[in-house]
């Protein structure tokens, strides 16, 4: 916040070398000499795996570069990947708070464990465990349903959920290496670089650093294979560690006497785009199988494993006409087909092709993997299903 000119008293003086000093703090912290115990990176990932049951407290920032545009059907994905995010985070056995800081207030993503009591919600749907708060709107509100298949959300971007999320699950060819230790959020903390080598991703490697006893990851970054800076970073500024970490009322959401209360119906991606999709996607595309059929869906489907998974979505023919419109419009590349026409996003890290066939349907395909794989996944789905 600066001082204008003329504004030379001392007391602005002292408010400004104040807040200096502040904003300072977390880049004096990481600057501190850094000496974590020597742990192997397989064990240590291992250890970041186990870490689930690690209560905490933080102030987290992210970073993305991705640079994809808002486009129907996806909300506001692409700007939760590619801006400054800054979070406040509690978890614990007893739940989960993650707050997104902005300029005039917050919102809340408050989870907690599963509880078969739970009151029934909209349509006869059990309880999803999830509330949400926004601070501006003064609204409280209940999810009731099973989300399953989900978009991003920032609490996604916390760095214990985003490093477990990239170093677990099955995998492809994969090589660990042991990183320089690093000082994050007043934690020596050892690291570790996952480097995929299946040559279709575009990932280059994951670094993740992590409180080499109890595994909890402090910082993540992901760089894609032709280097330059991390598409996506996500950090702790600020960590508390322990039972004690977490106060239960933090956990319980808000609900003032002047402010509003409300319920929704969540209802999983698959489902929706089942319900009005016209196709049903192949079970191999480009030389992969399909891995995983979202909730036994047909219009929805992931491609391969490890780093080079890529999902597919038919669409019902409005909304891919209005995805396809967006992309062409935020300056996508137009890619050649034999019976339909597409559109590109390429960013380092994820690509993105928006497929219209002549028969009116679309298709989005997505994954970190490369165009060429994409496309050539395009000429193989109009075909196959129109």
């Amino acid at each position: 916040m600066g001082v204008q000119a003329g504004q030379t008293r001392k007391r602005w003086s002292l408010v400004a070398a104040g807040l200096a000093v502040l904003c300072s703090l977390p880049a004096l912290v990481a600057t501190l000499p850094a000496s974590a115990p020597d742990v192997d990176p397989a064990l240590l990932r291992d250890r970041i795996l186990a870490s689930s049951e690690v209560a905490y407290a933080g102030y987290a920032e992210s970073d993305g570069s991705l640079g994809l545009p808002d486009l129907p059907a996806i909300d506001n994905v692409g700007a939760l990947l590619g801006s400054h995010t800054r979070i406040r985070a509690w978890e614990s056995s007893a739940g989960s708070r993650v707050d997104v800081l902005t300029p005039t207030g917050e919102r809340g993503l408050y989870e907690g464990p599963a509880r078969p009591r739970r009151p029934v919600g909209p349509s006869g749907s059990g309880p999803a465990g999830l509330t949400t708060w926004d601070f501006e709107e003064n609204v409280t509100t209940v999810l009731y349903g099973e989300p399953g298949l989900r978009l991003p959300r920032a609490a996604d971007l916390v760095p214990p959920r985003l490093a477990r999320r990239l170093l677990g699950g099955p995998r492809g060819d994969e090589r660990l290496e042991p990183l320089a230790d690093r000082r994050v959020a007043g934690v020596a903390a050892a690291g570790l670089r996952l480097v995929p080598t299946d040559p279709e991703t575009t990932v280059g490697y994951v670094d993740v650093w992590a409180d080499p006893r109890t595994g909890l990851p402090v910082e993540v970054r992901v760089t894609g294979r032709d280097g330059g800076a991390p598409g996506l970073r996500s950090r702790f500024l600020e960590l508390t560690q322990g039972a004690n970490a977490v106060p239960v009322d933090v956990l319980a959401p808000p609900y003032p006497e002047s402010g509003a209360r409300a319920e929704t119906l969540v209802t999983a991606v698959g489902r929706q785009i089942d319900e009005f999709a016209p196709s049903v996607l192949p079970e191999r595309l480009a030389g992969r199988d399909s891995t995983q059929i979202v909730e036994g869906g047909q219009a929805l489907r992931t491609y391969g494993q490890g780093f080079s998974t890529f999902g597919a979505i038919a669409l019902p023919g409005g909304l891919g006409f209005r995805v396809y419109d967006a992309a062409r419009t935020a300056g996508g590349l137009a890619v050649e087909l034999d019976d339909g026409d597409a559109i590109l996003l390429r960013t380092p890290l994820l690509n993105l092709l928006v497929v219209t066939s002549e028969r009116g349907y679309g298709y989005v395909l997505s994954g970190p993997v490369g165009s060429d794989l994409l496309t050539q996944a395009a000429r193989e789905l109009i075909p196959a299903i129109g």
